[in-house]
């Protein structure tokens, strides 16, 4: 049985506890500063990177912090000294969506030991084409893009040169990845201000709270899941599945990834998969904001 690899995220330190207690083999932190959304949350700061990754280690989970914000060449050694502090911290990996500083990182840095540079999902890796030029910059994985369709993945994950993850479920803009984050610089010719989007009247607008002209929300904020990809795994060469859940409390958080966990390995043992109607049953009563399960039909 291939070990396909369950991934989740964390915003601030009150899930911490949470996500080393739950069966995730994996664990995302966003540094503060240096990611594409700027919500109003607690990320984290290079200087907790030791106890994060001690605490995640003793947990015997991997920790991965995430570094993909939008690099101009002014801020590029605060991104270069970023990564070798990460590197130092003893972490298991680095996120992040600059090919360049994905080039550089692994030229210049990681040549002593063990460690993974995972392309984000904004690096937009959505075909053959793409996952070739990503293994040339030195990318060890590549997380598809959200909304990425069923097939695509399908299709690319044969004879894929890296390991791909895949999100599966949690909060997202149900716009086309990656496009609405760059439209402040279509319509204002200037640089995104890391979480800013645009609304339908040409005005900025705070990531996650669209309006309209009107003042009516231009979309409702809920959790995606896609539950089909459960049935497809042991079909797919994927290496890692991404699950964030928007829970409201710790126990919500390990709830949703103890599920995730054994529906998953129920069906890569067995092809069989009951939890995967549990799942269904039991996921909109651990999130505070509506689920979705039609992540890939968007």
């Amino acid at each position: 049985m291939r070990n396909i690899e369950l991934i989740t995220a964390i915003n601030n330190v009150s899930f911490l506890e949470a996500a080393c207690e739950s069966p995730a083999d994996g664990i995302y932190i966003p540094l503060s500063g240096l990611v594409n959304i700027r919500w109003k949350r607690d990320f984290f700061s290079q200087n907790q990177l030791d106890d994060l990754v001690a605490a995640a280690h003793r947990a015997r989970k991997k920790l991965y912090p995430v570094i993909n914000g939008q690099i101009v060449e002014a801020e590029l050694a605060i991104y270069r000294d970023a990564a070798r502090r990460i590197y130092a911290s003893g972490a298991d990996g680095l996120v992040l969506g600059d090919p360049g500083l994905l080039a550089w990182v692994r030229e210049n840095i990681f040549l002593n030991r063990e460690f993974k540079l995972i392309a984000s999902s904004s690096a937009s890796a959505r075909t053959s084409e793409d996952l070739s030029f990503w293994s040339s910059e030195g990318a060890d994985r590549v997380i598809l893009p959200r909304l990425q369709s069923l097939s695509d993945i399908s299709d690319i994950s044969c004879g894929s040169p890296l390991e791909l993850e895949l999100f599966v479920h949690g909060l997202i803009c149900p716009v086309w990845e990656g496009v609405s984050c760059l439209w402040p610089k279509a319509a204002f010719a200037e640089r995104a201000d890391w979480g800013c989007c645009v609304s339908l009247d040409g005005q900025k607008a705070p990531c996650t709270q669209y309006s309209q002209a009107d003042g009516r929300p231009f979309w409702t904020p809920q959790v995606y899941s896609d539950l089909q990809i459960l049935r497809l795994l042991p079909e797919l060469n994927v290496a890692s599945i991404k699950v964030i859940p928007a829970a409201a409390t710790p126990e919500a958080f390990r709830s949703t990834l103890d599920l995730w966990r054994k529906a998953m390995d129920q069906i890569q043992t067995s092809g069989q998969g009951p939890f995967v109607n549990e799942l269904e049953s039991v996921l909109p009563g651990l999130s505070p904001l509506p689920v979705s399960f039609d992540l890939r039909r968007l």
